[in-house]
């Protein structure tokens, strides 16, 4: 399985403001945590992931 693009497409949802994403932020943040625990993804890729997440966590806090 590719976790990166997993996590990856996850996050474009968001980032695209898509009005429905797949998955919730909470999604995103654990199979980031799990996928860095088992080491399925890089440390530069979990770190742009990480910032990546905060972001999107940003512009929904923002738009409530």
């Amino acid at each position: 399985m590719d976790y990166f693009r997993q996590i990856d497409k996850a996050l474009k949802e968001y980032e695209d403001y898509k009005p429905y994403p797949q998955h919730s932020v909470e999604w995103i943040a654990n199979r980031i945590t799990w996928c860095w625990k088992f080491r399925k993804i890089t440390e530069k890729q979990k770190n742009d992931f990480c910032d990546r997440t905060i972001s999107v966590i940003e512009i929904i806090k923002f738009c409530y």
